[in-house]
């Protein structure tokens, strides 16, 4: 039998649960491990708060001796360590004392759950799972829509009727694909098995059986591996100007598609381009890093701390705002003279652009990157984020129309006792007087002969209140039924805010968040996510609840504090 260990481990609900795991499982002495396996729930817990199914990936040693077998288990990020797994099974097999020649082709090493069921079931199907692998390569060539997204998986759900059943999804993605194949395609692709799977030298094993590997990334990801080695042994290897460096940096995958290994040793590759002051080696690997572009002039740059501070920034905020995110594509320094002295991000291009002038040694330029990431995040779960805006914190932006004019004068508490003439007087007047892309604010303005526009009118103080630089001016803004009201006089736009928002920004870091629900958004995200920042005690719980649960859970606090922004 088997002995079980108890493990903890973390659902993505939060809740930790006990998860009892092997380190060695026998089939023959244990057939109901086998059995498990291959009904899927191995290794596995119901998670009593949110009822998911929790499988932890672990590593251990699955033997039956009764077919000749071993398979060294490993967790699904650890492939690219596929060779030193090999030699490590191979001692292990030694170890067993029985005879499991390497020639009947049952010693393997497989990354993950799914993959030690698909070798099960190869077997009791008496198929030769370098043929099934080679037949994934003509699934795909049928099927190329499945290439069309990254980390694509692939298994053998089972053989029925004379048909291969594949499973096909794409990591962290809920689609599923069926696939089937005539099972005789196994026996077409069988001639091949020596010139893909053949080639591998006596002296350094490979049990590996996968199309993945197949592929460059992984001759990348080992020299990735063995360059932070070097480095952390003292090595001090050049980087730039190594053409076995720059081929590495071509070949590796990029972003979401990185293991958390990699991205370790990703880490130790950039504190060494730093120490060596390589710019441009730190401008290639936060592109692999971070799976965006990052425009050439940075390496330029007078301040050599903005890649670092990048670097930083990024790798400390949630992967699914950064690596995860599809409309954050790139970074650019920005020279234009209306904004070296702050950032932007642009929605038409998904371009996030930071003034030459904002240094990255000084924290206002870590939070203006959170800050414009945060706007690459707002349009990302815009309808999301949108619903919850206006719910929860009272935001309405309206149109300078007929119909916005009267919705904003509405919840002032009405026209009164306007004829429809002096509201369409007023409506006329509103609309003429409300500037549009101008920081200058709105002024005061007479509408002569109407009894309804005066000085004690809800709109005209609404008009009065919204001063340049208005958000500056929160606290005057006009107030009724426990809402403020204001002109946008940059998006051109009638405010509707709760005071209690009103009452939160005023405790922020920066009053920036008042003029508008887009920035209110980027500035309570960059408060949030700031690692550094004291006093998130004033967000109220059911903010940060919903941040966590929606947007992603920040780094833990450090030191430091966060600054102000604007952009």
């Amino acid at each position: 039998m088997s002995v079980y260990h108890p493990t903890e481990t973390r659902c993505r609900c939060g809740m930790l649960l006990t998860v009892p795991l092997v380190r060695s499982a026998n089939a023959v002495r244990s057939p109901a491990i086998r059995e498990a396996i291959l009904r899927g729930t191995f290794h596995t817990a119901l998670c009593p708060g949110c009822r998911r199914r929790v499988q932890v990936e672990s590593t251990f040693l699955y033997t039956d001796l009764k077919k000749q077998t071993a398979i060294l288990v490993k967790p699904k990020s650890g492939r690219r360590t596929h060779l030193s797994d090999s030699e490590a099974l191979l001692q292990a097999a030694k170890a067993l004392g029985r005879s499991l020649p390497r020639s009947s082709g049952h010693l393997r090493v497989v990354y993950g759950l799914g993959e030690l069921r698909e070798k099960l079931v190869c077997q009791d199907a008496g198929l030769d799972d370098r043929a099934l692998e080679l037949a994934k390569v003509l699934v795909i060539q049928d099927h190329p829509f499945l290439i069309h997204r990254p980390r694509l998986q692939m298994e053998l759900a089972g053989v029925r009727k004379g048909q291969l059943e594949f499973i096909a999804y794409h990591h962290n993605q809920p689609e599923r694909f069926r696939v089937t194949m005539p099972s005789t395609v196994v026996e077409q692709v069988t001639p091949g098995l020596g010139r893909v799977f053949g080639g591998r030298s006596p002296g350094s094993p490979d049990f590996w059986v996968n199309f993945r590997s197949l592929s460059t990334r992984y001759d990348a990801l080992n020299a990735l591996g063995a360059l932070a080695s070097d480095i952390q042994a003292g090595g001090k290897p050049v980087l730039t100007e190594n053409q076995g460096f720059q081929n590495m940096i071509q070949k590796l995958p990029r972003g979401k598609d990185l293991s958390a290994d990699s991205k370790s040793q990703l880490q130790i590759v950039f504190d060494h381009a730093v120490k060596m002051k390589d710019q441009k080696a730190q401008d290639q690997l936060i592109e692999v890093r971070f799976g965006k572009d990052i425009d050439d002039e940075w390496a330029l740059n007078n301040h050599a701390s903005d890649l670092r501070a990048i670097w930083e920034v990024l790798r400390q905020l949630p992967e699914s705002n950064v690596e995860g995110n599809s409309r954050l594509d790139s970074l650019g320094l920005e020279k234009d003279a209306d904004w070296v002295d702050s950032g932007y991000f642009d929605p038409s291009s998904d371009l996030i652009g930071i003034g030459a002038n904002v240094p990255g040694t000084t924290e206002s330029f870590k939070d203006v990157l959170r800050h414009e990431v945060g706007h690459a995040v707002y349009y990302q779960k815009q309808k999301l984020i949108d619903g919850w805006l206006e719910t929860r914190f009272g935001w309405k932006a309206l149109q300078v129309t007929k119909a916005g004019i009267h919705a904003w004068v509405t919840a002032m508490g009405g026209w009164g006792k306007a004829t429809p003439a002096q509201k369409s007087e007023i409506i006329n007047a509103i609309a003429k007087n409300t500037p549009a892309e101008s920081f200058a604010g709105t002024r005061d303005f007479e509408i002569q002969g109407n009894p309804v526009w005066t000085k004690s009118f809800g709109p005209r103080k609404a008009f009065v209140a919204s001063v340049e630089d208005w958000w500056e001016n929160c606290a005057r803004w006009h107030r009724y039924g426990g809402r403020r009201f204001y002109v946008n006089s940059y998006y051109r736009q009638l405010m509707i805010v709760s005071d209690e928002t009103i009452d939160l920004v005023r405790n922020m870091p920066s009053l920036y968040a008042a003029m508008s629900p887009l920035e209110f958004f980027a500035e309570l995200y960059a408060f949030y996510f700031d690692p550094d920042a004291k006093g998130k005690v004033i967000i109220p719980k059911n903010v940060r609840d919903w941040l966590d649960a929606n947007i992603g859970r920040p780094s833990p606090a450090v030191k430091k504090t966060a600054k102000k922004r604007r952009g």
